[in-house]
């Protein structure tokens, strides 16, 4: 992908650029991802902590958006708490990470936690089980477990770079009888006040629409994915940036055309392990 440069966050004089909150608590400003073809959206950068959702169908990429945005929070001290709801494992993320921008975690030991959702986990306990050494696995569904592991993850990461949180397919969860109407409450509270941290959320806009709807026009920040089937190509642009100039022309993200057919495939099999899966809790 393409790089410029990383003078990355405004924070003038010459200094080194650091990410919100390196050094007094949490401060409002703007984060410049270093992503030519993102900051081509967002020229002064994106205000932050704050609450960003990438929304589009399944299949067009979201989740690798995000991963270029994470990557380069990281690299530019930041911490990131990975929640890949449609992946079993962290190889989708760390792969990716790789592959596409030459990142790698084993890079940044201390400054990322994966939560992994376990559906076959009961949601209606406090039931976290250790992954791996900076890795849990729990069910997401219950509001309550899902503040619990946020808690773990920051407690186990080290350093004290400001923090982002960036999950994918979330809104499959507000698919479960049981639970889903109360996390989808927990998440739209989150967005409305992120306590410091900054949220980044790819969501479908292939699954229940009318909540995605209304999580989208709480967000400070909206980002959307569309597919131009023609040209093979995958594009990005602003809705709306929240205390920031921003431009409405979409902008190509630079994916192979193998990239977005595997991307494709990964979306269909994930939503036919997960939604059967989350329906039954």
């Amino acid at each position: 992908m393409e790089r410029k440069e990383r003078s990355s966050l405004e924070t003038g004089g010459g200094r080194k650029p650091e990410l919100p909150g390196a050094e007094q608590g949490v401060r409002s400003t703007n984060f410049v991802t270093g992503l030519g073809w993102f900051d081509a959206i967002v020229p002064s950068g994106l205000p932050v902590p704050a609450s960003i959702i990438i929304s589009g169908p399944s299949g067009t990429g979201k989740p690798f958006v995000g991963l270029a945005v994470a990557g380069s929070w990281l690299e530019q001290g930041g911490r990131v708490i990975f929640i890949p709801i449609h992946a079993a494992y962290p190889s989708l993320f760390t792969g990716g990470l790789k592959s596409m921008h030459g990142l790698s975690l084993q890079e940044h030991p201390a400054s990322h936690f994966f939560i992994l959702f376990d559906a076959e986990l009961d949601p209606g306990q406090d039931n976290v089980k250790v992954a791996g050494s900076n890795a849990i696995r729990c069910n997401l569904l219950n509001p309550k477990v899902w503040r619990e592991a946020l808690s773990i993850a920051s407690a186990s990461m080290e350093g004290d770079g400001p923090i982002l949180v960036f999950a994918s397919a979330l809104n499959v969860l507000f698919m479960s009888p049981s639970y889903g109407e109360q996390f989808f409450l927990m998440l739209l509270d989150t967005i409305r006040d992120t306590g410091g941290w900054t949220y980044l959320l790819a969501i479908s806009s292939s699954i229940l629409r009318k909540k995605g709807i209304i999580l989208e026009q709480a967000a400070d920040h909206l980002f959307l994915m569309q597919r131009v089937d023609r040209e093979k190509q995958l594009r990005l642009r602003a809705a709306r940036v929240r205390g920031a100039s921003f431009s409405v022309d979409p902008v190509p993200v630079p994916f192979e055309p193998e990239l977005i057919r595997q991307l494709k495939g990964e979306a269909v099999a994930s939503r036919r392990i997960l939604i059967p899966a989350v329906g039954k809790l």
